[in-house]
């Protein structure tokens, strides 16, 4: 169960997903969830969170959802280095 003021998820930019996948998955034993080619989820590894397809030498283009568990209240918005 999630508590308030506590982080519940988090996503992270990534370009090449498959390594990313690998190199979690050997080092910490963690499994994966394809979400489309562009997005990888984790979970029940202590924090859910996922990676993002993020091109090179750009911006971030991710979007994080976030839940409020106080509120149940879902909030979508674009990390900083994506917002104009």
């Amino acid at each position: 169960m999630a508590k308030h003021e506590k982080l519940d998820y988090v996503e992270f930019p990534a370009r090449d997903l498959d390594a990313t996948k690998r190199f979690f998955a050997q080092a910490f034993g963690w499994t994966f969830e394809d979400y489309g080619p562009d997005y990888i989820a984790f979970s029940n590894e202590g924090l859910d969170g996922g990676f993002c397809r993020r091109a090179a030498r750009r911006a971030v283009r991710c979007w994080c959802s976030t839940a409020h568990a106080s509120t149940r209240h879902w909030r979508r918005s674009k990390p900083r280095a994506a917002r104009s």
